[in-house]
């Protein structure tokens, strides 16, 4: 190949004049360096110690265990059974064929029954609880938080009374005209009657039994297993209740307006009321009987044998409790969602419960009246003139605060509108607030814990522990924010949409 010898020569000249560059700049760095690394090395710190890296990892926060926040009642809860030695409540769901078991304010347990309860009697001596199902034809019974067996009735039970005295219970078998007798989880026998039996009333001093037959218009009697007489009151008998101490017996007449007043197995005589009434308490202390008369929205009251007054209460009042020892009556009117409360002659107050009220169960020994909302699946707890506890399922919690000094965690439920209060992971108890509350926040410095109801009231409700101090009108729909411990100040924003 021929090539240019020139161009090798100037090349080869390129590349030594570039190297020589290279080694003359490199020098002149290296000179101009060398001072600084001195001075490096002369003042260099001596190098800080570099930890090891760890290579554990810290534990991963792990589900420890869920708390279910209140368990509910059950659908459409229409009878209330009271245990006042043990404390137990017994609530029958008429529409899934459950009875749910509560103790103070709080449900323990929802035990399966038969079909369609639609009564509960206790036998306070054995702890027995009688459920009748009316759907299943059949009686389950419960002890406490436990079904000890079902026992066979006649055709569509609707109800059931026990004598503590003797420990037989009596159920009304309403299609098939008779009453079955049991005692504890056995049958002892069945004793007919007369047309439609639908209610049972027992005196405890003279071991009568008195059952109301609805079709018959009449009054049919029994002592102990065996059966008396048929007595005739012609009308429309609807419940019956018993004085033991002056021996008479109520039983209101639906179809004259009226109720009839028995003693032993003779009717004494007869006392007007208004229209239509249903249900009747009795107050063996004060010798009062109340009739609660469901289209005149009205309660008439009776002195033994004679009326003394009548005084109104709420649309369609339907079922009546009474409490022996405070002489507190709570008047269920279902129409409009409230309970009147009377003492002796006196109208007290009124109460808002939930939606439908059906039956009242009331216990002595606590005070507390039991209301069994039948629309809102849920039962609301009354002490007298207040309001202490709605018992049903918690929904939609929505917001929770914790105070590190005393443990409690609070957790808003708008749906339920309640505040579940938690101790680690131990429901202690639920306090019952306003609309939709929707935000808690808590100052572990003073322990006041603010809960902001979302309504267009605008409230906060301020509590300590488990106790609300007070409520706090704020504005429309307060949020609140946070919580300064030092100053105690809390700080709101308002949602104004």
């Amino acid at each position: 190949m021929w090539s240019n010898p020139s161009a090798h020569r100037r090349g080869g000249h390129l590349t030594l004049s570039i190297a020589l560059a290279l080694l003359a700049l490199g020098a002149f760095l290296a000179v101009i360096d060398a001072p600084s690394t001195a001075l490096a090395e002369t003042t260099r710190r001596p190098e800080r110690a570099v930890p090891e890296t760890s290579t554990t990892i810290p534990p991963l926060p792990q589900v420890i265990t869920t708390v279910q926040l209140r368990p509910g009642i059950g659908l459409a809860p229409q009878s209330v059974g009271v245990d006042p030695v043990r404390g137990y409540v017994y609530v029958a769901n008429n529409s899934d064929a459950s009875v749910t078991v509560v103790s103070g304010t709080r449900a323990l347990a929802t035990l399966d029954v038969g079909t369609q309860p639609v009564d509960v009697g206790v036998d306070p001596v054995t702890g027995y609880a009688y459920v009748v199902n009316s759907g299943s034809n059949n009686v389950t019974v419960l002890s406490g938080t436990q079904v000890i067996t079902t026992l066979p009735a006649g055709a569509f039970p609707i109800a059931v009374g026990v004598n503590p005295s003797t420990g037989y219970a009596y159920v009304a078998n309403h299609d098939s005209g008779d009453v079955t007798v049991l005692a504890g989880p056995q049958v002892i026998t069945t004793l007919a009657v007369e047309g439609g039996p639908g209610a049972v009333g027992i005196n405890p001093a003279t071991g009568y039994v008195y059952v109301t037959n609805f079709f018959s218009g009449s009054v049919s009697i029994i002592a102990g297993t065996g059966f008396i007489t048929n007595v005739a009151v012609n009308g429309d008998p609807e419940t019956v209740r018993v004085n033991p101490t002056t021996g008479y017996v109520y039983v209101p007449d639906s179809a004259n307006d009226r109720v009839v007043i028995l003693s032993d197995t003779q009717i004494v005589t007869s006392a007007p009321t208004g229209g239509y009434p249903l249900a009747v308490a009795v107050n063996e202390s004060s010798g009062y009987v109340y009739v609660a008369n469901n289209y005149d929205n009205n309660v008439t009251v009776l002195s033994g044998t004679d009326v003394i007054t009548t005084m109104p209460a709420g649309p369609l009042p339907t079922a009546l409790g009474l409490d022996p020892v405070t002489g507190y009556v709570y008047v269920v009117n279902r129409f409009d969602d409230e309970v009147t409360l009377l003492l002796d002659t006196q109208a007290i107050t009124t109460l808002t419960v939930g939606r439908t009220p059906y039956a009242v169960g009331v216990n002595p020994t606590t005070g507390y009246a039991y209301v069994a909302n039948s629309v809102s699946n849920d039962v609301t707890v009354l002490s007298g003139p207040a309001i202490v506890a709605q018992i049903g399922a918690s929904s939609y919690p929505i917001a929770a605060g914790a105070n590190p000094v005393t443990g409690y965690t609070y957790v808003a439920s708008q749906g339920s509108n309640n505040l579940t209060v938690l101790s680690g992971t131990h429901v202690v108890t639920d306090v019952p607030l306003g609309d939709s509350p929707n935000a808690v926040g808590v100052n572990p410095a003073s322990g006041y814990v603010y809960v902001s109801t979302g309504d267009y009231l605008g409230s906060v409700s301020v509590l300590t522990g488990t106790e609300i101090l007070t409520r706090v009108a704020v504005g429309v729909n307060p949020l609140p924010g946070c919580v300064n411990s030092t100053t105690a100040y809390c700080f709101l924003s308002h949602n104004r949409r």
